[in-house]
């Protein structure tokens, strides 16, 4: 009976290690299972994001090209203008441009954007706009420089206009016919505009021969941004009132004259109806129609032209203005 107790012993032991095996052996394959089920979700995980991940690459290439261009178009929009007016009634171009015609008209053009963008000095000189405008009464002109003497056909006073604008296209010779008043509001309005454009940097006045600016003038320059962006274009010697508003002052020698025109032409009657010599007596001076030019300009850029410049500062207001 003992032998048959110790046998059922064995017998029971033997089930309770299989019962337990099989449990572990359930256990081991629970644990694979959820094992791959989780490798099979981190793997789809995996591809969603590689996926959202080139995506994301491709969004930000198509970002940064958007955004490079918008840079360019807005380098582009931002162009620094320099802004120049000269008024006609005393300065005007030389005789050596104004008697060449339509010829003279375009190497005036060219000198004048020649001798702004050097006086501007700018390291990126293919950033700066150079708009001009210039104001006048052609016919008014042509007959005045025919009285000085300074051309024989007062035709090729329109064909200098004619010339000026056609060699650039930011370049304007505008006809406003008779009436000085004509011109004087367009330039106060066309100096105001400008002055108000944020890309204008600078703006040249060739005003300094005529006091009636004066009070323009001093309106302008108590804005004390609008007086750092402002300077005189020197011809003929300037005016006591202008000259006592302490501006800045530039000289462009070789292309503006700095004598006034006068009426030669009642002398030279009189000297053809008399054989004897006659004492010379003063000629009165014209007062001739207006001319304005404008012409826009650049950041960072200094009014000290160089050495070879066709300009030059006269006379600096404290403090200069900087082209920034």
């Amino acid at each position: 009976m003992a032998t048959t107790a110790a046998f059922q012993d064995f017998i029971q032991r033997y089930s309770t290690v299989q019962a337990y095996e099989s449990s572990r052996e359930k256990l081991l394959q629970d644990l694979l299972l959820y094992c791959q089920a989780i490798e099979e979700n981190l793997g789809k995980e995996n591809l969603k994001l590689k996926q959202q991940l080139h995506e994301a690459e491709l969004d930000l290439n198509a970002a940064t090209q958007t955004r490079r261009e918008l840079q360019t178009k807005l380098q582009d929009a931002e162009s620094h203008i320099k802004w120049v007016v000269t008024e006609n009634d005393e300065l005007k171009f030389q005789d050596k441009f104004i008697s060449q015609g339509l010829e003279g008209g375009k190497r005036a053009a060219n000198a004048l954007r020649a001798a702004v963008a050097d006086l501007c000095n700018h390291e990126r000189t293919g950033s700066l706009e150079i708009v001009c405008r210039v104001v006048a009464n052609v016919a008014g002109l042509g007959k005045a420089m025919c009285r000085d003497g300074s051309i024989e056909d007062p035709s090729v006073a329109r064909e200098f206009a004619l010339g000026f604008t056609r060699a650039k296209a930011s370049f304007d010779f505008i006809d406003v016919g008779y009436g000085k008043e004509r011109a004087d509001s367009k330039i106060r309005e066309t100096t105001r505009w400008h002055l108000g454009n944020q890309n204008c940097k600078h703006v040249l006045l060739g005003i300094g021969h005529d006091s009636g600016y004066a009070p323009f003038l001093d309106e302008v320059l108590q804005d004390e941004v609008s007086k750092k962006c402002v300077s005189l274009i020197k011809g003929v010697p300037m005016t006591r009132e202008l000259d006592s508003l302490d501006m800045n002052v530039i000289e462009f020698n070789d292309l503006f004259r700095t004598t006034k025109l006068v009426d030669k032409s009642p002398v030279e009657k009189l000297s053809a109806n008399r054989t004897e010599p006659i004492r010379t007596q003063a000629s009165p001076t014209v007062s001739l129609p207006t001319q304005a030019v404008l012409t826009p300009a650049t950041s960072n850029a200094s009014l000290s032209p160089p050495a070879s410049s066709w300009a030059k500062v006269t006379k600096s207001a404290s403090p200069p203005p900087q082209l920034t």
